[in-house]
C-alpha cells in the first residue's frame, strides 16, 4: 500500500511455497525473490543436503512476474568449476534469473567445514569473475556485485587494507532493514549481534561485504 519495496529471502526448495504463490497472487503482492543456491546440481546436492536445484520454484514465481535474485556463496570449491563459470550463469538466465550476486561464504556454525573456507588461490575465480561482467554484455547487467565489491573480498584474501577503506565509507545500516519470520527488525550490524554505533571497519568480515555497493 505504501509501495515500499521488499524482498524475501529462501532457498526455494520449501513445500510450503505452494500456498505461498497464490497468496501473493490474491493479494497483489509482488516482491523480490532473492534466492539461495549453489550454482551447480552436484554441489547442491553436496552441501545443501541432497535438494534438487530450485528450478520448480523459479518458474513458479516467473508465472507471476517476480524478478529473482541467485544469492549465490562464493566459497573455495567453486574454483574447480572456473571454467564453467559463464555456461552456468547462462543456464540460469535461460531459466528466468534476472540477477546475480556473489556473496563470501562465512563460518556462522561450529561445523563449519574447512574445505568451504576461501583461500588466496581463490582469487582466480573473483578475476573471472570481474572479466565476465567487463566483457559480456549480458553479464555485465545481471551480475550486481561491483567491481568495488569484488576487490573487497579479493583484499580481504590479500590481507591488503582497501577493504578497510571501504567498511568505514559504508552506510548500509541506514538504507536496509531486515525482518524476521517474528517480526524483529534489524539492520545489517544489529543482525550479527553487534552494536549499532560501531565502526564497520572494526568488525568487517565476509558477510557485511556483501552489502557493499
Amino acid at each position: 500500500k505504501n509501495k515500499v519495496r521488499f524482498s524475501i529471502h529462501t532457498n526455494g526448495v520449501s513445500k510450503n511455497w505452494s500456498s505461498i504463490f497464490p497468496f501473493f497472487k490474491k493479494k497483489k503482492l509482488l516482491p523480490d525473490i532473492h534466492l539461495s543456491t549453489e550454482l551447480l546440481s552436484d554441489l547442491q546436492n553436496d552441501l545443501r543436503g541432497g535438494s534438487d536445484l530450485p528450478l520448480k520454484f523459479i518458474r513458479n514465481a516467473k508465472k507471476l512476474g517476480l524478478l529473482i535474485e541467485l544469492k549465490v556463496n562464493l566459497h573455495q570449491k567453486l574454483l574447480s568449476y572456473k571454467n564453467d563459470l559463464k555456461d552456468n550463469l547462462y543456464f540460469w538466465i535461460n531459466k528466468g534469473v534476472d540477477s546475480f550476486f556473489f556473496q563470501p561464504i562465512a563460518p556462522i556454525s561450529e561445523d563449519f567445514s574447512v574445505e568451504l573456507e576461501l583461500k588466496k588461490s581463490f582469487i582466480l575465480f573473483l578475476l573471472e569473475l570481474k572479466r565476465l561482467k567487463l566483457e559480456d554484455v549480458v553479464l555485465r547487467e545481471k551480475i550486481r556485485n561491483s567491481e568495488q565489491g569484488i576487490d573487497v573480498i579479493i583484499s580481504l584474501l590479500k590481507g591488503t587494507n582497501f577493504y578497510k577503506k571501504v567498511a568505514m565509507k559504508c552506510d548500509s545500516c541506514n538504507k536496509i532493514v531486515f525482518i524476521s519470520s517474528d517480526l524483529k527488525m534489524s539492520n545489517c550490524k544489529t543482525l550479527w549481534g553487534r552494536e549499532k554505533g560501531e565502526s564497520c571497519d572494526e568488525f568487517f568480515d565476509f558477510i557485511c561485504c556483501g552489502f557493499q555497493p
